[in-house]
């Protein structure tokens, strides 16, 4: 084989001032390979996302329903058990958000709200020696944790993302399996 033939075989040709060149056909593969490996790369992102958040949906909601009926002791335990999930669920819904739809948004801001009314009457639920604030100040309906919200936000949630992480045609593949 001639190099001239070896080079066209590589997607190179050597020109006549010497330089060596991509020829057409490499430089549109290098171009689709890139734009696939972009859109891979996107793809895994909006999944890692998307995952995150559902893990971090149902680890909010399970803490805050078991502390919603074994209520914290002391302010410093409310800090480590609630507080925390309650931010890593909006940390996780801040960066999967530009992933959802406005319906989807919604969903997960209504769910966001169900959970910082469930943390406020957690808190609220504290000792009196623990809690710093005029617990009489606030109305009944902030102090007692709103269960039927709390549900019905963190299942709408629970199943929006379990839409999107598995969407339709994958539930008939694996049955057809």
């Amino acid at each position: 084989m001639s190099s001239n033939r070896r080079l066209a075989f590589c997607g190179l040709a050597l020109h006549e001032d010497g330089q060596l060149r991509k020829t057409g056909r490499t430089a549109e593969f290098e171009d689709r390979r890139a734009a696939l490996l972009g859109d891979a790369l996107g793809l895994a992102r909006r999944t890692e996302a998307l995952i995150d958040l559902h893990v971090a949906t149902v680890d909010c909601r399970d803490t805050m329903n078991f502390c919603g009926n074994e209520h914290p002791r002391t302010l410093a335990e409310f800090r480590e058990k609630v507080l925390p999930r309650e931010g890593a669920f909006k940390r996780a819904m801040i960066i999967a958000s530009i992933y959802l739809d406005d319906a989807q948004n919604e969903i997960m801001k209504n769910t966001l709200g169900a959970f910082k009314q469930a943390s406020m009457a957690i808190w609220l639920n504290l000792p009196d020696e623990e809690c710093p604030a005029k617990k009489e100040s606030y109305y009944f309906e902030t102090r007692q944790l709103d269960w039927k919200r709390f549900f019905e936000a963190s299942d709408a949630a629970i199943g929006c993302l379990k839409g999107i992480l598995n969407p339709e045609i994958l539930d008939r593949l694996g049955r057809a399996r």
